[in-house]
């Protein structure tokens, strides 16, 4: 694997250490290796099949429970390894949100699918209607939404509809926020506000996203994985990584033919 080394690197807010995934005798992920660094955005990319979505899964612990799938290797959130004893996954789930490639709301009202969550998490009932106004004001919907709150999620756009899941992730205040193709599923006018929204994150919330779309990856990330055939290929700052002479890393990043 190919890694840039950086001088005064930030501190790590996620780490993975030699993690693999097995469901049976087939090997899926293949001793993967990264850090994930505080506030940063870091983008995975890769052909379709090659792992992309099982990593983020095997850091949200979406694998827990699926007959014959093993992960292996340590996952560390601070001092804390997530597969670890002990560790209880609903804790887990405070700290690191995941939102999903096509538009996943409640079928419920715009206002309940971010204040739901919020009681889950024991917010005073006092908060909420606030912490439900500044979710949806950090994903630019509020202006939007704010006279039509208790109509159902469903009736909006695609694309307001994901940035509502953004808005629910977000406010129960994550540390790390996964996200899975958050907008290949959209039109690209929604497509380019997702990406404004993911990129102004940035220094808030650790972000680490899969896309295939390696224009967005360029533009958005600031560190770059390259998984091929369940490993990783090239992991370091993105543009370092854009111009490695590895034939594996070069032969996808310039012969990608994109959506």
């Amino acid at each position: 694997m190919v890694e840039v080394q950086t001088e005064n690197r930030p501190m790590t807010a996620l780490r993975l250490e030699h993690v693999s995934l097995t469901a049976g005798k087939h090997t899926i992920l293949d001793d993967i290796s990264m850090d994930l660094p505080d506030g940063r955005i870091t983008a995975l990319v890769g052909p379709s099949g090659s792992g992309k979505s099982s990593l983020l899964r095997i850091v949200n612990r979406l694998w827990d429970g699926v007959p014959r799938v093993r992960v292996h290797g340590s996952v560390w959130y601070g001092d804390t390894d997530l597969y670890g004893d002990r560790v209880d996954v609903s804790v887990v789930r405070s700290h690191i949100g995941m939102v999903f490639q096509r538009p996943t709301p409640f079928p419920k009202s715009i206002f309940q699918n971010i204040a739901l969550p919020l009681k889950v998490h024991g917010t005073a009932r006092s908060e909420i209607s606030d912490r439900v106004e500044a979710a949806l004001q950090t994903v630019g919907l509020w202006d939007e939404v704010s006279n039509r709150l208790h109509q159902p999620a469903l009736t909006l756009s695609g694309g307001q509809q994901q940035r509502l899941c953004i808005a629910r992730a977000l406010a129960v205040e994550p540390t790390v926020l996964l996200m899975d193709e958050p907008a290949s599923a959209l039109d690209p006018k929604s497509r380019r506000r997702i990406d404004e929204l993911i990129m102004s994150l940035k220094g808030t919330v650790t972000v680490l996203m899969v896309t295939h779309h390696l224009d967005e990856a360029r533009h958005i990330s600031e560190r770059l994985g390259v998984l091929v055939n369940g490993r990783l290929a090239a992991f370091g700052e993105t543009e370092a990584v854009f111009a490695s002479e590895n034939d594996v890393v070069a032969h996808y990043l310039h012969h990608h033919d994109e959506d």
